[in-house]
């Protein structure tokens, strides 16, 4: 990820390892939420570097860490890229599922969210040609997303992740200016969120539904 020369040199190690008190990482893990719900609050760049910066130390298998951001921030930036979602769903025939009388509407939707969002984080990986190494990158990026989510949610920035059909678009990651050696695997929208917004309550299923042992999956084929 390539930054801003004058922002290199300006940020230290310790202007992002802040000494505010800390949440358990049980406790944010446990209460992030995804916050659809846009707020006009403009989100500084300088904490979006901070957040990535500090998410950056996901672990990853290769020598050099797999992922790529590309940031859009500004309003020029947020217009091209809700024009080139647009365009993406008309090529890959997503309106088709809609109700065309109401098509016009929705396309406005659609456009207002993404141009309004403040900032929206598009992550790729490289193309690989082997499975395995392919498997690591996403595997790491995977980490390295949640890790976004989770310093946002410390900062009170709420972050919604996305895999909307245009990221499998090779002519949406052209208009974005992606090298064709990589590939999008999600994009990140962020807003600042509202106290009330970190008091739903998330549900998830108990172990017993997911977690097994090896001896009682033996047992069972007996």
């Amino acid at each position: 990820m390539i930054i801003e020369n004058d922002y290199q040199l300006h940020l230290k190690r310790s202007d992002f390892m802040e000494q505010d008190e800390p949440h358990s990482i049980s406790q944010l893990i446990q209460s992030r939420r995804t916050i659809r719900k846009i707020l006009p609050d403009a989100i500084p760049l300088e904490l979006i570097y901070t957040i990535l910066e500090i998410a950056s130390f996901a672990p990853f298998h290769s020598k050099k860490e797999p992922w790529e951001v590309l940031l859009i921030s500004t309003e020029s930036e947020r217009q091209l890229f809700s024009t080139a979602i647009l365009e993406s769903y008309t090529r890959l025939g997503v309106w088709d599922s809609y109700d065309q009388s109401a098509l016009d509407k929705t396309k406005r939707k659609v456009y207002d969210y993404f141009a309004e969002v403040p900032v929206s984080i598009v992550v790729s990986v490289p193309l690989e040609a082997d499975q395995k190494t392919s498997l690591e990158a996403i595997s790491a990026t995977a980490a390295f997303i949640q890790n976004i989510q989770l310093v946002a949610w410390d900062k009170s920035i709420g972050v919604t992740w996305r895999t909307t059909p245009n990221i499998f678009d090779s002519t949406f990651a052209e208009a974005l200016r992606i090298d064709s050696t990589r590939k999008i695997v999600a994009t990140l929208h962020l807003t600042k969120i509202k106290p009330a917004s970190t008091k739903i309550k998330a549900k998830r299923s108990p172990l017993s539904e997911w977690v097994t042992t090896l001896e009682s999956v033996r047992n069972n084929e007996t």
